[in-house]
């Protein structure tokens, strides 16, 4: 069974969403402008093209204190509705 999980960068513009299929990148998604405005649009996209997904990774820090907030906030209540793992790392990781 192919593992499909997604990491989303959102601690600064434009945001970076990059869609794993069993450990290697698939797929990439960027948008400008603000969080709370990108990552709903990205997701709805997401979400109707990869039904299951298997996890959710996402950066959380250094960076933009209120954007690490909302992307918290948003990626958790998807995490919880689809009963997806939600992991967090530091942006270091990916330098």
């Amino acid at each position: 069974m192919q593992k499909l999980e997604v990491l989303v960068i959102s601690i600064a513009s434009p945001i970076l969403v990059g869609i794993y299929k069993d450990g290697k990148l698939k797929e990439t998604m960027s948008m400008e402008g603000m969080t709370s405005d990108t990552l709903p649009a990205i997701f709805d996209k997401l979400l109707k093209k990869y039904i299951k997904l298997d996890a959710i990774y996402y950066v959380n820090g250094p960076g933009s204190y209120m954007a690490i907030k909302v992307a918290y906030i948003f990626l958790k209540s998807i995490a919880i509705v689809k009963n997806i793992p939600l992991y967090s790392t530091k942006g270091f990781a990916f330098n």
